[in-house]
């Protein structure tokens, strides 16, 4: 078996989401640590933190900043069966827990993964972390191809960051308070960020006098397909969402007050992701789109035609009264 050196499939999913770093956790005093049974078995590692929290918060779906390296112990195993299970003191049930999968490769040889984030499901999910709480962290295989004590890897680096739930940082904010209003705004689209936020605050309801358009075009690059997404700012909550409705393959959020066009006077954050993009509650975002390029956002406000035509009229007398008066 060919036993090259990989790493993790993370890189190609590019994720943001509405949460800041709350604790830290190195294991650079415990390693080499091995991964040797099922998830509950006597034999595994287990490693214990007291919560380093100031205030409770509520925990985000993901951990990111994750350094770790991972080190093959016999020829038979995968790195993806090498998995951590977290606890929290704060909560006793046997389903309260969560997995941590840093790497999703077969075949390795020291895996190394650096700044990577991990999607995390479980029950600990969203629930209040309480200071003095205890962290515990287990070190277990999916697959056992050892028997007894023997390790099947070992990590011999790990350090990360639980997130807590909360807004992502913005890059540019949209303050709508009347019409007519135009604001385009771009930004790198790489490996570095692969979703870009923004907040809108708009001062109005949308209607047939306030017209709010929201699109991508004029993106350039090999980024040639978006999607958007507008979330409540308060709750993290997916509102409005559009992949194709743009130019070509751009995007398109257009709210006049009509039904299924209502867009309240508010402060919303819109996320701009390539496509194929995924977009959840709690600010959470993922794509896998690994295209370069400019992302460009347009927000546009306007009133009705009859309404847009009487203003130019206006703004056309006024200027021709000038002159004459000149």
């Amino acid at each position: 078996m060919n036993r090259l050196k990989l790493t993790s499939a993370l890189t190609a999913c590019a994720l943001a989401c509405g949460a800041v770093a709350q604790e830290s956790f190195s294991f650079g005093a415990h390693v080499p640590i091995g991964s040797i049974n099922a998830a509950g078995n006597a034999s595994n590692r287990r490693i214990s933190f007291t919560s380093s929290a100031t205030e409770a918060y509520l925990l985000a779906g993901r951990v990111m900043g994750i350094n770790a390296t991972l080190q093959s112990a016999v020829s038979a195993t995968y790195a993806s069966e090498a998995v951590i299970r977290v606890r929290n003191s704060g909560y006793t049930s046997a389903n309260d827990y969560f997995d941590i999968q840093v790497f999703s490769d077969q075949n390795f040889t020291e895996l190394s993964a650096v700044n990577q984030t991990a999607v995390i499901t479980g029950n600990l999910i969203s629930q209040m972390i309480l200071p003095g709480s205890v962290w515990t962290f287990e070190f277990y295989e999916t697959f056992d191809d050892a028997t007894g004590t023997i390790a099947e890897s070992n990590w011999t680096s790990l350090s990360m960051n639980f997130l807590k739930l909360g807004p992502p940082p913005v890059s540019h904010r949209f303050d709508v308070t009347s019409v007519p209003y135009l604001q385009s705004v771009s930004n790198t689209y790489s490996e570095g960020q692969r979703v870009h936020w923004y907040e809108l605050n708009l001062h109005q309801n949308a209607g047939a006098n306030f017209r709010v358009e929201i699109n991508t075009n004029g993106t350039t690059g090999a980024i040639d397909d978006t999607e958007i997404a507008i979330y409540d700012k308060a709750s993290g909550t997916v509102m409005f969402q559009d992949d194709d409705s743009g130019a070509d393959f751009f995007s398109r959020l257009y709210f006049d007050g009509t039904a299924g066009r209502e867009l309240l006077a508010g402060d919303y954050l819109i996320a701009v992701a390539g496509y194929n993009a995924s977009f959840g509650n709690d600010w959470t975002v993922e794509t896998n789109n690994t295209h370069d390029g400019d992302i460009r956002l347009n927000v546009s406000v306007v009133p009705e035609p009859a309404s847009m035509t009487a203003l130019s009229l206006g703004i056309l007398a006024f200027v021709r009264k000038k002159r004459k008066s000149a």
